[in-house]
């Protein structure tokens, strides 16, 4: 029983990993703040997002944003009018939108 629970586990841990994704060459459309630890602190593109495991980010073009450090670089990204590329976890909160892991900014693109 003990190694089949710990097999179930690794195998759950393994596919919520397996459906992050990268998306690279967005533009920020807006970002929305809605208070500390909300499901709506989100960050809308203009690029068509259509293969979210997230119903929420597909119909919206949307991704939540987890901390400050990521509001601060899409803040960063949206007043230079740069591209960022964001790592989601691949998981979905409470809203539906898919959380992001990670936003890079290009100071070329």
């Amino acid at each position: 029983m003990k190694k089949t629970f710990s097999l179930l586990i690794s195998s759950i841990c393994f596919v919520s990993t397996a459906a992050a994704t990268t998306y690279t060459d967005l533009d920020i459309d807006k970002i929305q703040g809605e208070g500390i630890s909300d499901p709506y602190n989100t960050i809308h593109v203009k690029n068509d997002i259509t293969n979210s495991p997230c119903s929420s980010t597909d119909q919206i073009d949307r991704f939540a944003i987890v901390n400050e450090v990521q509001q601060s670089v899409a803040l960063a990204a949206l007043m230079a009018g740069k591209k960022i590329t964001i790592d989601t976890t691949g998981s979905c909160n409470s809203a539906n939108i898919e959380i992001v892991n990670y936003i890079m900014i290009y100071a070329d693109k």
